[in-house]
């Protein structure tokens, strides 16, 4: 029917606590961890590859119920599959990014009430992402050719009907994914209007188009009417996957603000860093893969919106919503907090070596460059530079659970014999002259670089049993230049 406009309502429900909270659903365990959820992809996506016309593929195993909204069942659809191709390389390298396949329930007829409304076609669906938000769509279709003012108070009185059921429906999101969430409360969001209508029927219609925010995109126009009302002016008809990849771009705006208010709350409320060490890192990790915009409207990054359009419409809408803001704040709160954590907490996660945590060091980096260096001879500084990686590298072999425990031997701790032993290997490795530090000035005790960087307040010297001459030396944890050292490494 060309006498019509078609709306859409979605309001969204933040489910962060997946990362933390032990009471998910067993079908849903794999999106408490970022590789977890990759290892799910791609038996997904082999499963898709490998149907058959004959095949009936269904992963029964892995249905999920939502009260009142029918089963969701977790495969790839057509356009997922093709997402998931394009990523596929990130994806199995276990960048921690959170893709945008959403597991999507079939629309079910919504039943409404108010006779009066006359709607076309009132119908709903469930979809929860691994980015670990779940919405609610309600698609509905009004006839235009009734006088303008009943079409704007049945689109008033649709909107408040949405706004009356969403805790009801926030309630069934919450029970498909976890088996008790008394212990925590969470916030829907407002409902997000879409209207789309084409330029004819536009003309019938008293939207005040006036001082408001356009993009224009292969001939549709999108007026941001206000904050939660979008209207889409089609100038010609396109297809279904066109004009849904648009409101799919839109959408993901609205998904991250919803995203971004609650992990600041929770980073506010410093309740994840009560957490195990584990999932403190999976969910420090996740804020800085989700919300950062770059790695939505950049074609050199993750093409997590497959068409360039796609992208621009992001990046526009981004800054029309004021998103960057959002983004700003989590990077901010999360770049201070990671510095309060013990250096060794520090060196572990900023050494996990994926894009995500290699862009943050640069920010260490830089604001290294900002701390006076302290003066020091050629020779103190290989030898600080020597006794840093053999920090890291304790950590990172001992791994998460080792930071749990107290080490009798400081990290990172070597004698003068073992720092004979294995700085000529290292001193090849760095391209460094192999004579630089000689093995007979390692032979005093302790050597002088060594007693050097100690007065210096860099390197801690530690008797390693009583009665006995031998030392073990080690970066001083406490020092200020030491913390900017390793988390830059």
């Amino acid at each position: 029917m060309k006498n019509k406009i078609d709306l859409t309502f979605s309001f969204f429900v933040p489910l962060l606590e997946i990362i933390y909270e032990e009471n998910v659903r067993k079908p849903l365990e794999f999106l408490k961890t970022s590789e977890k959820f990759c290892q799910k992809l791609e038996q997904l996506y082999f499963a898709k590859k490998n149907k058959t016309k004959e095949d009936n593929y269904k992963d029964k195993n892995h249905d999920f119920f939502v009260p009142k909204m029918g089963k969701v069942k977790i495969g790839l659809t057509t356009e997922s599959y093709n997402y998931y191709r394009n990523t596929r390389g990130y994806i199995c390298d276990k960048e921690p990014i959170r893709p945008l396949i959403a597991f999507v329930s079939n629309y079910i007829k919504w039943i409404i009430n108010e006779n009066d409304l006359e709607l076309l076609k009132p119908r709903k669906r469930v979809e929860i992402f691994p980015s670990l938000i779940g919405t609610i769509t309600k698609k509905v279709s009004l006839e235009v050719n009734t006088e303008t003012k009943k079409i704007q108070e049945k689109l008033d009185k649709i909107a408040k009907i949405c706004n009356r059921e969403k805790t009801s429906e926030k309630m069934d999101i919450l029970s498909a994914v976890f088996t008790d969430f008394s212990k925590f409360h969470v916030m829907e969001s407002n409902t997000h209007t879409m209207i789309e209508v084409n330029s004819k029927n536009l003309k019938k219609l008293n939207f005040d188009l006036r001082n408001k925010k356009k993009i224009k995109i292969n001939d549709v126009n999108i007026v941001f009417l206000d904050f939660n009302k979008i209207l889409l002016i089609r100038e010609k008809n396109y297809s279904k996957l066109f004009l849904e990849r648009i409101k799919h771009a839109i959408n993901l705006i609205f998904m991250l603000r919803v995203l971004a208010d609650r992990t600041i709350d929770i980073l506010n409320k410093e309740e994840i860093n009560e957490k195990p060490i584990e999932k403190k890192f999976e969910f420090f990790e996740y804020s800085l893969a989700v919300f950062d915009v770059i790695y939505y409207s950049s074609l050199e990054n993750l093409k997590i919106l497959p068409k360039h359009y796609q992208r621009v419409l992001f990046k526009k809408s981004a800054e029309i919503l004021a998103y960057q803001k959002y983004s700003d704040k989590i990077q901010e709160i999360i770049i201070s907090k990671i510095k309060t954590w013990e250096l060794r907490e520090q060196v572990m996660f900023l050494s996990r070596g994926n894009t995500i945590i290699n862009k943050i060091r640069k920010n260490y980096d830089l604001e290294r460059n900002q701390i006076t260096e302290p003066i020091l001879t050629q020779k103190e500084k290989v030898i600080l530079d020597f006794l840093l990686d053999k920090y890291k590298e304790d950590v990172v072999n001992k791994g998460i659970s080792g930071l749990k425990l107290q080490t009798p031997k400081p990290l990172g701790s070597m004698s003068a014999y073992g720092i004979r032993i294995e700085i000529k290997k290292w001193l090849i490795q760095k391209r460094i002259n192999q004579n630089l530090i000689t093995e007979n000035e390692l032979k005093r005790k302790p050597p002088k670089p060594l007693a050097d960087l100690n007065r210096k307040n860099l390197v801690n010297i530690k008797q390693t049993e009583k009665g006995r001459a031998e030392f073990l030396y080690s970066v001083n944890e406490k020092d200020d230049y030491i913390h900017a050292r390793l988390r830059g490494l």
